[in-house]
């Protein structure tokens, strides 16, 4: 009788266990922080490559076009950091502005994967249009629940390796490209609901807290953004106390296109091809601050 019994409790907890690790999971709708670590070649962020860290919030809720999404204050490059979750299929969407003034609802995660299966990157940059293959599924337990992760490979040109995880999206930023060269931002953890929720539920999630870095980061601005190649960007330094002393414009593997001539106001663009370019502002301080630009 006793090892029936044993045997009935051992059979109900594999049962429960199953059971959480097949609960869905969806991005968080409001509420939320991530924080984000931005590592690059340690030439650039000397001595092994990290860079900085910012926290990525959704501010509130907005209208595009016919969908309600959760806008967030990623540092993206494009228009509309924000997305939409349709529960049901599983399936995360954002306003991916295909030409100036016209945006389409974009698949940005499918939560449904099988091994085997393709997922093209539709994020702007340069990766975009590589079709990358779920080659593992897994779960992961985060001291409360089991949340599913995919791992997808490049196998446009077999340089990138990426994971998403249900709930929290893709551990290269919520909106990074899948694949990356030499510099990306990387999931350090997770705030839902005023709570750690990745990657461990029982811990603590250390947020950035708001310092003289982040202020100087946020007093610098590029206009417009996107701009058009024959175009002049704008920059636009709210602080008095940030002492611009360079300017340089690398592209995403960290070549240098060209730097900028004083006054660094308006830097003229002629002559770079349209892609994803990197600003690194270099300040008087010894301090640096870096802004995505798109040229189009």
């Amino acid at each position: 009788m006793k090892k029936n019994i044993a045997l009935y409790f051992l059979i109900l907890s594999s049962f429960v266990v199953q059971g959480s690790s097949g609960n869905y999971h969806p991005l968080p709708d409001s509420n939320a922080t991530w924080k984000l670590d931005f590592y690059a070649d340690p030439a650039q962020c000397p001595p092994f490559g990290y860079c900085y860290s910012i926290n990525v919030t959704i501010v509130k809720d907005t209208i595009i076009g016919a969908y309600t999404y959760h806008l967030t204050d990623y540092p993206t490059p494009f228009s509309y950091p924000a997305y939409r979750e349709d529960t049901v299929s599983k399936k995360v969407f954002f306003p991916l502005e295909v030409v100036p003034g016209i945006v389409r609802d974009t698949l940005l995660f499918d939560f449904n994967l099988q091994i085997g299966d393709t997922i093209t990157q539709v994020i702007p940059g340069l990766f975009q249009g590589h079709q990358f293959k779920a080659t593992t599924i897994d779960s992961i337990f985060n001291g409360a629940y089991y949340l599913r992760r995919w791992t997808i490979t490049d196998i446009t040109s077999g340089a990138g390796v990426s994971e998403i995880v249900e709930g929290v999206g893709n551990l290269r930023g919520l909106f990074g490209e899948f694949s990356f060269f030499e510099s990306a931002f990387s999931v350090n953890c997770m705030i839902k609901d005023g709570q750690s929720f990745f990657p461990d539920a029982t811990g603590v999630c250390s947020l950035v807290s708001v310092s003289n870095t982040e202020l100087r980061n946020e007093a610098i601005t590029l206009f417009p953004n996107p701009v058009h190649s024959d175009g002049i960007v704008e920059m636009r330094n709210s602080s008095s106390s940030n002492k611009v002393a360079s300017v340089r414009i690398t592209d995403l593997i960290g070549n240098v296109i060209t730097v900028a001539r004083k006054p660094f106001q308006q830097i003229d663009l002629a002559g770079i091809v349209p892609g994803l370019y990197i600003f690194k502002i270099e300040l008087g301080n010894e301090s640096f601050v870096m802004k995505p630009l798109v040229i189009y």
